[in-house]
């Protein structure tokens, strides 16, 4: 951090506030990560005492799908929306819930960790906090691209693809396979996004992350869910990419540094 701070010629007095984005359970208040599928040995590890011991400003740790539904409501799509809901789906699935203006992270701060819904078709296993979410395997990137590999061992010829999102410009380009697996992962997402729908009623769905953001997703979704007479939302991309974490993290940090600018001065009076 001092490397960093020298690099852009300030001090370490000069930094406010410090924002982590972090891929797992976030106990946000405490500063503690509770779970990180990716790293078994991350269990209740105190992560905002470890980096507060070591710099002199205020620091949050914060699911970063949670910051990027902040991004998007601070400079992207959701601007002006106070309900709504942010779905990334690329290596991970999670969804950033937006409630009544601000974040909703849930009694055990696990709200929209929706890679582990259990769906038709999907293993009925129990819930185990340290690996992925069955739902998460199969509709994130990792899972499309087991899929397109299967079928690929089938087939006398068949493209080389490197990214999920190639299956899916496959598909667009009208590569049979890989519509069927665009349908397949569209059919999964779209009861995703009615059940949230009618559960917390949001104005707007939004879609992110590699595999999330990719049009022919969004249309696929879009034909499943039309003709539904209630529940109906509106259902978009997210408009910052890969920034919606940063700009989440930006706007977080400056409500930090403005709230604790304003909360000395009150409790003067």
């Amino acid at each position: 951090m001092q490397n960093l701070l020298h690099k852009q010629r300030q001090t370490e007095d000069q930094l406010l506030g410090l924002v982590v984005g972090v891929p797992a359970i976030v106990n946000v208040k405490e500063g503690i990560v509770v779970s990180l599928s990716a790293l078994k040995g991350w269990s209740s590890v105190p992560l905002e005492a470890m980096l507060g011991s070591e710099l002199k400003c205020k620091v949050i740790v914060e699911n970063d799908t949670n910051l990027a539904a902040q991004g998007e409501h601070y400079r992207g799509t959701a601007r002006g929306e106070e309900n709504f809901v942010f779905i990334t789906i690329g290596e991970g699935v999670g969804a950033g819930i937006f409630l009544n203006g601000s974040i909703y992270h849930g009694s055990q701060w696990s709200a929209g960790e929706i890679g582990y819904l259990r769906v038709p078709n999907i293993s009925r296993e129990h819930l185990t906090i340290h690996e992925y979410g069955k739902l998460e395997k199969v509709l994130g990137a990792p899972g499309i691209l087991r899929s397109w590999r299967a079928s690929s061992k089938r087939a006398r010829t068949h493209p080389k693809v490197n990214r999920a999102a190639d299956v899916f410009d496959l598909a667009a380009a009208g590569n049979a396979q890989a519509k069927r697996i665009l349908k397949q992962r569209a059919a999964i997402l779209a009861d995703i996004v009615l059940d949230l729908a009618l559960i917390l009623n949001p104005s707007v769905v939004l879609l992110g992350g590699e595999v999330g953001n990719h049009p022919r997703l969004l249309q696929e979704v879009k034909t499943l869910l039309e003709g539904s007479e209630f529940a109906v939302v509106r259902l978009g991309l997210g408009a910052l990419g890969s920034s919606a974490v940063l700009w989440g993290a930006i706007y977080t940090a400056l409500e930090s540094a403005v709230l604790g600018l304003v909360q000395p001065a009150n409790s003067a009076r």
